[in-house]
């Protein structure tokens, strides 16, 4: 995140990394009660712009029942202890319509085991800027009365060059 020219590089690579799990894919793409016990998904990248946003996206109340994943990068600023570098954020929205919630084939709710694949994917591990990301902060969102889920950040540190 060294300059703001790097942003869609840094979107790019979040996005490689969620299409990289199959897991997460499989919650996505399969609407099923067990999507674990479903094939794997040979191409991921068929849930780009279907399941995987980068970019805002506002689901409507007549909008199919889905989950899905918004991508954005926020919160910049410079590190209150050296300025020499930036901070941001790598922020998660996930939405699942409300009849998708349960998966009683799992007797798991699908937004934490979306939040959950993301959480190994992200959480300490290093995917932008130096050293590792950290988890941030999460909390419940909600588009309308038909899509609900949360919201997930991850801080980046970086050089300000």
């Amino acid at each position: 995140m060294s300059r703001f020219e790097e942003l869609n590089l840094n979107i790019d690579t979040v996005l490689m990394k969620l299409l990289s799990s199959q897991d997460l894919c499989k919650y996505l793409f399969y609407d099923e009660d067990d999507p674990m016990s479903q094939p794997n998904i040979e191409d991921t990248s068929i849930l780009l712009f279907d399941r995987i946003y980068p970019t805002p996206v506002s689901p409507t109340i007549t909008d199919s029942a889905k989950s899905l994943i918004t991508i954005i990068q926020d919160d910049f600023s410079l590190a209150q202890t050296n300025t020499a570098f930036k901070t941001s954020k790598i922020i998660f929205n996930i939405l699942c319509h409300i009849e998708l919630w349960r998966m009683p084939g799992t007797g798991k709710l699908r937004p934490y085991s979306i939040l959950s694949e993301i959480d190994k994917l992200f959480n300490q591990q290093r995917v932008l800027g130096i050293g590792k990301l950290s988890f941030s902060n999460g909390r419940w969102i909600g588009a309308n009365d038909r899509w609900q889920g949360y919201q997930v950040a991850y801080k980046i540190y970086d050089f300000d060059v």
